[in-house]
């Protein structure tokens, strides 16, 4: 996790929740400088390691999801089934990150102001057959 608010922890708590409960599993949060969360499955046995991406908006199917090239790239270095979660208002979207393909630009994720100190690479995904909704 990286710094951020208790209101936003709270939220991707939220999140897992809602992934480990469509399969009876559980999480655990990692460290502010490593991936978001570990995924259990029923019988407590390491499956995934899982970022979440907050998006302060209710679902679309047509909405470009983004996020953090750095986050993704974290991510994947844990090589155990990395899944990436887009928490929206009304739900989750989620997907394996070696399910997917997108573009990747300098710039800024939604919502934030940029500013050449706080631009960065994102990755941006168009939905297909491999992002999954859940409502929660």
């Amino acid at each position: 996790m990286s710094f951020e608010s208790a209101e936003d922890l709270d939220k991707k708590k939220k999140a897992a929740r809602i992934f480990v409960n469509i399969f009876g599993g559980s999480f655990s949060a990692l460290s502010i400088s490593d991936s978001d969360f570990k995924i259990f499955d029923s019988k407590k046995k390491l499956i995934s390691y899982v970022d979440v991406v907050i998006v302060n908006s209710n679902y679309d199917h047509s909405y470009t999801l983004t996020v953090s090239v750095s986050k993704i790239t974290k991510l994947s270095q844990k090589r155990l089934n990395p899944v990436i979660i887009w928490l929206f208002n009304d739900g989750i979207v989620y997907t394996k990150l070696n399910n997917i393909s997108g573009k990747i630009s300098w710039g800024n994720l939604p919502g934030k102001e940029s500013n050449p100190f706080t631009d960065e690479l994102i990755a941006e995904f168009s939905q297909d057959k491999n992002f999954k909704y859940e409502r929660g």
